[in-house]
């Protein structure tokens, strides 16, 4: 499927589809990509979320007949700088309406506890992503989502870091900022 001349045409449930077909299909590192361009047509230009984002979102995050949302599917699937994309757009569209917050809040919940689902993993990428669909739509928000989570708009993120740690524990929280410092000084 050339996706680069369908995608700007197609209508939000056509990229439902697409999606589902792509997710249900799944075979390689090509689909995760073709899934990731999927997700950025709908943002607008500037990459800011769109309604059309918003409704595709709540789409894929409905349980199918099997029972698993196409958005679970996806955060089972997804790797690497896929998976990370996938996170950023749902942090990217979660502002738009209380619904789709809570179904990202939802689907990301099981990567992010201790306890209570078989894989209880505790991923740091997945905690980001569920901080910062707790946040108030502000400036704070919008700078880091613009920086594309940079390490020194993220430091400086007060009010990311009294959420993240109601959300997971002053420990857990301090580990958090340490882990960012150590990458930080390593990738220069």
């Amino acid at each position: 499927m050339a996706l680069a001349t369908v995608l700007p045409v197609a209508t939000y449930l056509e990229k439902v589809d697409i999606a589902i077909r792509l997710l249900t299909d799944y075979a390689s590192d090509s689909y995760g990509h073709s899934i990731v361009l999927l997700l950025w047509s709908c943002l607008d230009a500037a990459e800011n979320a769109t309604l059309e984002a918003g409704q595709l979102l709540e789409k894929l995050a409905k349980p199918s007949e099997t029972g698993l949302s196409s958005l679970a599917r996806a955060l089972e699937l997804l790797t690497g700088s896929h998976l990370f994309c996938l996170l950023e757009f749902c942090v990217k569209v979660c502002p738009l309406n209380g619904r789709v917050r809570d179904a990202i809040r939802a689907h990301v919940a099981p990567y992010v506890s201790e306890e209570g689902h078989v894989r209880g993993m505790k991923l740091e990428a997945h905690r980001i992503c569920m901080t910062m669909c707790h946040m108030a739509d502000g400036p704070e928000r919008r700078r880091v989502v613009t920086s594309r989570f940079g390490h020194a708009e993220m430091q400086t993120a007060t009010e990311f870091w009294v959420i993240y740690e109601r959300l997971f524990g002053e420990m857990d929280q301090g580990y958090a900022q340490v882990s960012m410092e150590l990458h930080a000084s390593t990738s220069h």
